[in-house]
């Protein structure tokens, strides 16, 4: 039975799928302009007028807008939206009010949509001693679902996902922390705001051609997602009007011959709806890993029948995030949507029509900590018993660096090794021979290993970032980041790695290798 089948009939057989349930969507703040959903917020708000109490007509149809677009995503999906009713998850302080919602307003809309037959949900719980839980998931019923058909709710084009208006956070946990003014905190702001207004006034794309090599990977968790949040828009140039696209012997070709696909439109819509048919199919296939397997099949562009897939990412900005409740952990920036790309397909960004090149830090933070040491390490610290385990070492090293002791690193390395497909070595006790043979390599930073040292090299390295992006804007350039690189136009590639350098040097006191 399909996910979309099962949003109709669960509330009245009172099955629930655990998988189907785990899968939902997180509740996001979502904003809109759109007259239709304007209206069904109206119409809908005088249902339930006579349920909750409404002092503060404006701040409920704001929630409520939000909570309609959210609900309109998984319906789309198949999917359930999942939300906290802990109080204390909407307690963000003044500073990111703007970023959420109000638990006041949030729990009557919900309760009262429920009341009202619009809504079914699935109460959350939370284990004392396990320390398991799950939160509360809600869906649509026809009865909400007739007004997003009447109101010709089609397209996710009725919503942008604004992300952050605050671009210093400080977190503790999941919780957001309200914090002084200061003037490092000024100066960072600043240099964020800047560089997002610049970057605003640049196009970032991803350009993929017939001859693209692509798996459904990248369009179930890149693509399906960034689209329904109005992150990216698609252009396409179809290879072929008169033919049907043809993957031969793949699961998607059976899917495209099972829905009659011949053509997709030019702005996506079609490919939007073969992504959500296939996501709901592809939940279904067990085990888990039948399913990526299939994720994992790699097709040319080509062959789905297009001649040229362009996608605009529209979300560019950044903000930055400090963790602890401390500005001396953390920092790094995220939000952009290219950050989201996966790494084997950020060769096809174009930044304003241009190719571009992307330049990184060699082995970043295992570096950084012999020159904490001042010691100059020159050669590749996961070359560790030949190359046969290199990216294995690489793994062990990484986590290593952010792990807080090595008994929680054994469980994060099991778990990463077996999701990347990466061999254990044939010896005894083989996780810790693992780590005991990166810290027999690496005796100068030993000390290191396994200490969470990783949370304040990470604000090392976002101030390095910090200032090579504004050295760049300084100079016209777009640097995009990724934490230990960036990703420039080809003509600036040796402007960006002379300033790569400078920057770790003034900060860090040596020479970077890339």
């Amino acid at each position: 039975m399909l996910a979309a089948e099962k949003l109709k009939i669960a509330p009245a057989i009172g099955s629930f799928d655990k998988k189907w349930l785990e899968d939902a969507l997180p509740l996001d703040v979502y904003n809109s302009k759109s007259k239709r959903l304007r209206k069904i917020t109206d119409e809908i708000f005088g249902e339930l007028e006579a349920i909750i109490e409404t002092s503060n007509r404006t701040r409920i149809k704001v929630h409520l807008k939000s909570v309609l677009i959210n609900l309109w995503i998984g319906w789309k999906m198949g999917l359930p939206t999942r939300y906290s009713r802990r109080k204390q998850s909407y307690q963000a302080g003044e500073r990111y009010r703007a970023l959420f919602f109000r638990y006041k307003y949030l729990i009557p809309i919900v309760d009262a949509m429920e009341t009202a037959g619009l809504i079914y949900q699935k109460p959350g719980f939370f284990q004392n001693k396990t320390g398991n839980g799950r939160q509360t998931r809600m869906w649509s019923l026809p009865k909400l679902q007739r007004y997003f058909i009447h109101h010709d709710l089609q397209k996710p084009d009725f919503y942008e996902y604004p992300g952050p208006e605050e671009v210093i956070i400080l977190k503790d946990r999941k919780k957001y922390v309200s914090y002084r003014e200061t003037t490092k905190t000024k100066a960072w702001r600043e240099g964020l705001e800047q560089y997002n207004t610049f970057i605003k006034k640049n196009e970032i794309t991803v350009e993929l051609n017939e001859r693209a090599e692509l798996n459904l990977r990248f369009f179930l968790q890149f693509v399906l997602p960034e689209m329904m949040k109005n992150r990216i828009t698609i252009n396409i140039t179809n290879k072929h009007k008169s033919t049907s696209p043809s993957i031969t012997g793949s699961f998607y070709s059976k899917l495209l011959t099972v829905k009659g696909l011949r053509d997709f439109d030019d702005r996506g819509f079609s490919l939007l709806k073969t992504l959500v048919n296939l996501s709901r199919t592809l939940r279904l296939v067990e085990p888990e890993t039948a399913k990526n397997k299939i994720l994992e099949e790699t097709f040319l562009l080509g062959d789905m029948g297009m001649e040229k897939l362009s996608i605009l990412l529209r979300r560019n900005s950044l903000y930055r995030v400090f963790n602890r409740k401390s500005f001396r952990y953390g920092g790094r920036a995220y939000g952009a949507t290219h950050q989201q790309l996966p790494k084997q397909f950020r060769q096809y960004i174009c930044i304003n029509g241009l190719q571009t090149i992307e330049l990184d830090y060699s082995a970043y933070h295992i570096r950084m900590l012999y020159h904490r040491e001042g010691i100059e390490y020159l050669g590749d610290p996961f070359c560790i018993r030949g190359d046969g385990l290199r990216d294995t070492f690489k793994l062990v090293g990484l986590i290593a660096i952010n792990a807080k002791n090595e008994q929680s690193a054994h469980g994060a390395i099991l778990k990463e090794l077996k999701a990347k497909g990466l061999p254990l070595p044939k010896v005894k006790k083989p996780l810790s021979w693992l780590m005991r043979e990166f810290k027999e390599n690496h005796k100068p930073i030993a000390k290191y290993l396994f200490s969470d040292i990783g949370i304040t090299l990470q604000n090392t390295d976002s101030i390095i970032m910090s200032e090579i992006l504004i050295k760049l804007m300084g100079l016209g350039i777009v640097g995009l980041p990724v934490h230990d690189s960036v990703i420039v136009a080809e003509e600036n590639q040796e402007v960006l790695r002379r300033i790569m350098t400078d920057k770790y040097k003034k900060v860090v006191g040596f020479r970077p290798r890339f």
